[in-house]
C-alpha cells in the first residue's frame, strides 16, 4: 500500500510540473506574440496609416485576457491544492477533487483558445498590412 502511495505522489508532481510548464510557455507564447506585434509596429507599419486595425486590437485583447486567464487558473491551482492539504484524509473527497481539477483543465483549454485566436488575429493584421 506504501508503495501505491509513493507512485500517486510522484504522479502528483509530474502533475504539478507540467501544470507549472504549461502556465509558463502560455504567457511566455503571449508575452512574446505581444512584444513582436509591437516591434512590428514600431519598426514595419505606422500604425495610423495601417488597415483593419481591429484585428490587431482584437489580437492584443486575446493575448491579454490570455495572461490575465493565466493568472486566474494559477490563482485556481493553488487552491485546489490548499484544499487537497486540508483534506487529504477524508475518504470522501473524490468529487470536490474532479471538480477542482475540470475547472483547472477548462481554463487551460479556455487558455490554449485565447491564445491561437489571438496570434491569427495578429497574422491576419499583418498579413494585410504587408
Amino acid at each position: 500500500m506504501a508503495e501505491g502511495n509513493q507512485n500517486n505522489e510522484e504522479l502528483y508532481k509530474t502533475l504539478g510540473y507540467s501544470n507549472t510548464q504549461f502556465d509558463k510557455n502560455v504567457l511566455f507564447i503571449a508575452t512574446g506574440a505581444l512584444g513582436i506585434s509591437f516591434a512590428f509596429i514600431d519598426k514595419i507599419v505606422v500604425l495610423k496609416e495601417a488597415m483593419q486595425k481591429a484585428l490587431l486590437y482584437n489580437g492584443w485583447s486575446l493575448l491579454v485576457w490570455t495572461m490575465l486567464l493565466s493568472l486566474f487558473s494559477h490563482f485556481v491551482s493553488i487552491m485546489a491544492i490548499r484544499w487537497a492539504i486540508k483534506h487529504r484524509h477524508q475518504d470522501n473527497k473524490g468529487t470536490i477533487e474532479r471538480i477542482w481539477n475540470y475547472s483547472i483543465r477548462m481554463l487551460n483549454v479556455l487558455m490554449l483558445l485565447l491564445l491561437v485566436s489571438g496570434i491569427y488575429q495578429i497574422l491576419d493584421f499583418v498579413k494585410v498590412n504587408t
